[in-house]
């Protein structure tokens, strides 16, 4: 009994809310729930909104009487510029009217730079505007010359000329319903009935106040005519930019005090001497017999839904359930396609899921792995609970050595979106999703190209060493010459002298080849204290006999600043920008380094005065094997390689400026201290 009870008082209220919101939609063509919301006062979003936005610019044709037009005394009237100064008053807005073009109207509006406009409500324009309640309803029709005999209704207008507004909503609509028309776009539909009126189309399409007004203004009575059937009928709203939805509620809320008052139909009296064919009221009608059949419908479908709802709901439970089964198959089935490790535990460390590839790693079967704590399976599980387990950790990726293998760890509490406004979150449980990768492979391989990358720009030093070294090797030939001589030990200041050059030329021979030998040894992940013009002073001495030979003169303004840092990311970083720059001057230049100390980091720049690098490439730079060069003058590594080495730094590198045959400048910053001494 209190089950039946219950069904009929729900029907009973279903019933009744239904009846009175068609009570409602006819009086102000709202539902209930816009009722509901229009009807309430200006709530203090909504007034915070109108002081901070100011003014609200209303945009429309200047030039479409009786709704709106530019009078003879420059002053913007209508009808629909009397409902705006209405509603300003009803909903406290503080309106600026801009007469325009048609077209140029929807473009500011679009553009923001305008707020409102009337118009008709379509799908096309939906994309660029919202649109308030309906205001009024607007008729379009079809005038043509008076003698025209073919054109009755809206299918006669295939394959004819039409005259029409740009930007108008009737061209949307001919569009869609007339076939192989040929259309005469103008500003207005004064200038419309112009082009008919001299023969230059076959048919003006507009809304019926504007065409009769002008038919009338510009004595045409005789010459043209308004067909009798209108081709459609529609609302009128008020259309605001996208971004712009608080104000449409504000202008809601003043329709319906508006719609409330009758002050549409007061305004068309004034200026029409009618009420009838503009004023939106719904569908008023309000008969009780079709109130009660409107009733007793809804009760016999409801009835009968209901006992089909009933019937059927055991099965819908049933077929959710085969549903959720499956996609919970399909995403497990997803879950261990990965490579990489994947297990979800609990906030007391229970294993809740895991994909195959964490079977793969523990050599557990199923039963042993959700029979264990995650911290159980092994050292390196055990460190990520203890490490970050026992904290509500949002996300956090780091590398783990573990068992010789190099792993790539993500740790993320799967709940954090979900509790994100939740100021009691790190009282509550939460899960713990944790990917693990084995990167190792791709660690010994970037290893790799990393040295051979370096290694191709140490063949391209060893021109430049090699010149370096031929310096001495000449002055130590010419002292032995002098040695030769039968007086040079008879001379003890020659020999003395000739003995002394010969040992410095050697030890300044053996320093360049112990530079190279530097150089090009692997330094791995050691960091060192290093005096940075000193190091930059050794590259550019390596590129000397290169920017010699290219005329490119080297200009080095760096303070002794000394740095804790890895040398070996140094070396590729500069001797790859160096490069890069001198490949960039083939007629010669500049090449200037700049270094400013800053506290905890130094900044660097590079500039030259090569090709420079066209704007669309800038994006692509730092892309691996992305190059300008010609074919088999570049790998697109060196720029890679530059970036991922300072990133490894903990620093930053980015083009502060790039003009073609001007020049570019590459800016790094590097922390001063990259790892605690």
């Amino acid at each position: 009994m209190k089950k039946k009870i219950y069904i009929s008082g729900v029907l009973i209220l279903i019933f009744t809310i239904n009846l009175i919101n068609y009570i409602v939609e006819s009086q102000y063509g709202v539902s209930l729930m816009e009722y509901s919301t229009i009807s309430k006062p200006l709530t203090e979003e909504e007034k915070h909104w109108l002081k901070d936005h100011g003014k609200i610019i209303y945009g429309a044709d200047k030039n479409a009487p009786p709704l709106r037009y530019v009078d003879t005394d420059n002053q913007y009237k209508g009808i629909f510029i009397d409902y705006l100064n209405s509603l300003s008053i009803e909903s406290g807005l503080q309106i600026e009217v801009r007469p325009l073009v048609w077209d140029k109207a929807l473009s500011e509006l679009k553009n923001e730079e305008t707020d409102i406009c009337d118009m008709f409500p379509s799908v096309e324009r939906s994309k660029d505007y919202l649109f308030s309640n309906p205001i009024y309803k607007l008729r379009g029709v079809i005038v043509t010359k008076d003698n025209n005999k073919e054109i009755k209704n809206l299918w006669d207008l295939n394959n004819k000329t039409i005259a029409v507004q740009l930007g108008d909503y009737t061209n949307e609509f001919l569009e869609e319903n007339v076939e192989d028309a040929k259309y005469v776009y103008v500003a207005d539909i004064n200038e419309a009935l112009k082009v008919l009126e001299l023969g230059e189309a076959d048919a003006v399409v507009g809304d019926e106040p504007v065409c009769s007004y002008f038919i009338q203004k510009n004595r045409y009575e005789g010459k043209l005519k308004i067909v009798e059937k209108e081709i459609y009928e529609n609302d009128v709203v008020l259309a605001v930019p996208k971004t712009h939805g608080t104000l449409v509620n504000i202008i809601n809320k003043g329709i319906y005090s508006l719609n409330k008052n009758n002050i549409m139909e007061k305004m068309q009296q004034k200026w029409f001497g009618i009420s009838a064919t503009m004023t939106y009221t719904g569908e008023k009608e309000t008969h009780s017999f079709k109130v009660i059949l409107s009733v007793f419908f809804i009760f016999i479908l409801l009835t009968y839904l209901f006992y089909l709802i009933n019937r059927s709901l055991k099965n819908a439970v049933a077929d959710r359930t085969k549903e959720l089964n499956r996609s919970k198959n399909e995403l497990q089935a997803a879950f261990d396609v990965f490579n990489r490790i994947i297990v979800i535990v609990d906030s007391k460390g229970n294993i809740l899921n895991c994909n195959k590839s964490f079977y793969n790693y523990c050599d557990f079967t199923k039963e042993e792995v959700y029979s264990k704590k995650v911290y159980e399976i092994d050292d390196m599980f055990k460190y990520i609970w203890e490490t970050f387990g026992v904290k509500n950790i949002n996300d956090i990726s780091f590398e783990f050595n573990y068992n010789n293998r190099i792993y790539k760890i993500h740790v993320r509490n799967i709940k954090d979106i979900k509790q994100l406004d939740d100021k009691n979150d790190e009282n509550k449980d939460y899960d713990m999703l944790i990917t693990i990768n084995d990167i190792t492979n791709n660690k010994a391989t970037e290893k790799q190209l990393l040295q051979s990358e370096k290694m191709a720009a140490i063949g391209q030093l060893a021109a430049g060493v090699a010149h370096e070294i031929r310096n001495p090797l000449g002055i130590i030939r010419n002292y032995c010459y002098l040695l030769q001589g039968k007086n040079a030990r008879q001379n003890e200041e020659i020999y003395q002298k000739s003995i002394d050059n010969i040992e410095l030329s050697v030890e300044r021979a053996s320093g360049i080849i112990d530079n190279l030998l530097n150089f090009s040894s692997i330094s791995g992940d050691e960091y060192r204290e290093i005096n940075i013009r000193e190091f930059l002073l050794f590259i550019l001495q390596l590129e000397k006999k290169s920017m010699k030979e290219m005329n490119i003169e080297p200009i080095l303004e760096c303070e002794n600043i000394c740095i804790y840092t890895n040398e070996e990311s140094l070396k590729h970083i500069f001797i790859n920008l160096i490069t890069n720059a001198v490949d960039s001057m083939p007629n010669g230049g500049i090449i200037k380094i700049t270094c400013v100390d800053k506290g905890p980091i130094i900044e660097i720049d590079i500039t030259d005065s090569g090709i420079g690098i066209e704007k669309h490439n800038l994006d692509n730079i730092f892309n691996p094997f992305f190059t300008t060069k010609d074919p088999g003058k570049g790998t697109g590594l060196g720029l890679f390689i530059v970036y991922n080495e300072v990133q490894k730094l903990g620093g930053n590198i980015e083009i502060t400026s790039s003009e073609i045959n001007i020049g570019t400048t590459f800016r790094i910053e590097i922390p001063t201290k990259g790892e605690q001494i």
